[in-house]
């Protein structure tokens, strides 16, 4: 099981609730995340490491390193600083997940712009 996963699975043991119907509440497709599970160096995918984040109301960072849930979930520049600490494939996973959340938290704000 790889470390995101842990961390999925002991929210989910904190809630005592399964993965497979808890990853249909999160709109996340069970067959997709079950290789994190099965393998320690399977890569998550960002957009579902997302969609658990929101799940749990937790910051990314809770998932990706085990930061603390009182972390503050905006505080990408330290996420991303982190992120250069890792090697080989953790180090290209996480940029792509920090990347996707990066763009999708400016392109919130533009369509936030455009409608004020």
């Amino acid at each position: 099981m790889n470390p995101v996963a842990q961390r999925i699975q002991t929210l989910l043991d904190s809630r005592d609730e399964k993965m497979k119907p808890a990853a249909e509440k999160a709109g996340v497709s069970y067959y997709s995340v079950y290789p994190w599970w099965q393998r320690e160096n399977s890569t998550p995918d960002p957009e579902k490491v997302n969609l658990w984040a929101k799940y749990f109301g937790v910051p990314v960072g809770h998932l990706l390193y085990g930061d603390p849930l009182d972390a503050d979930p905006n505080d990408y520049e330290s996420l991303l600083e982190r992120a250069k600490s890792l090697e080989g494939d953790e180090r290209r996973s996480v940029e792509t997940i920090l990347k996707t959340l990066l763009q999708s938290k400016t392109g919130s704000m533009l369509d936030q712009k455009r409608t004020e």
